[in-house]
């Protein structure tokens, strides 16, 4: 799909439809629009560099070249971790948006710090960041660094003379096949984060295909009975 940017210049999107299952076992659909591929050359700053203005971290331009370079890897497994921040709409509601670029700038480092010379770390957008791992033997390795992540998170944080308390809603999926495609990766990954997020947040949630099963079910589901509504 192609959306047009308030400047005029087309931009490739991919349209991502997750169900969620809430705390209180209620059933929602969310359609998530994400961009793909790099800008054009007349993109100004740091994005057509590949680095995001604000964390200096690479960007998602940047990441999708990563996932571009998964299908030819020859050999070991790959993670990829979505992160999102649970509490940054309440941050930037309440004490503005320049305490919350203060607050994702210091994010940025805490997960450079954590994640260190086993994996890369880049910014998606908003409040989502990324980490790829690759060359993993086991599931478990990666899940030791998503705690990791989560724990950096949970030290309090001064920003604008006030104690920050964040947390992380982290989906994970892991390929141990050669080839693996870098969007399904992501995919995946994104449906578990959600999945965490529904559950509480603070937590890391492991991509398991019955959740894109009922993401397709529910899907479809509603697309029936919004049909069934306009047929009466």
């Amino acid at each position: 799909v192609t959306l047009t940017t308030r400047a005029g210049r087309p931009m490739p999107v991919a349209l991502v439809v997750e169900a969620l299952v809430t705390a209180t076992a209620d059933e929602e659909v969310l359609v998530t629009v994400r961009p793909v591929g790099r800008p054009d050359p007349s993109t100004p700053g740091d994005d057509r560099l590949g680095l995001d203005q604000l964390t200096g971290l690479p960007n998602r331009w940047e990441l999708m070249d990563w996932l571009q370079s998964l299908a030819g890897r020859e050999a070991g497994a790959a993670a990829l971790m979505l992160l999102a921040l649970d509490r940054l709409k309440i941050i930037n509601d309440s004490l503005g948006h320049q305490i919350g670029d203060r607050v994702l700038t210091e994010v940025g480092r805490r997960l450079r710090s954590a994640v260190g010379s086993d994996g890369r770390v880049a910014r998606f957008g908003g409040d989502e960041f990324v980490v790829l791992v690759e060359g993993v033997d086991h599931e478990h390795e990666v899940m030791v660094v998503a705690q990791r992540l989560l724990e950096g998170l949970r030290l309090p944080m001064v920003v604008g003379e006030r104690n920050h308390f964040l947390t992380a809603s982290i989906g994970l999926a892991y390929a141990d096949e050669e080839g693996v495609e870098g969007a399904d990766l992501l995919r995946d990954a994104d449906t578990a984060m959600y999945q965490a997020k529904a559950a509480g947040g603070d937590r890391v949630m492991a991509f398991d295909p019955i959740m894109g099963i009922r993401a397709v079910r529910r899907f479809d589901t509603e697309g029936d009975l919004r049909r069934a509504l306009e047929a009466e």
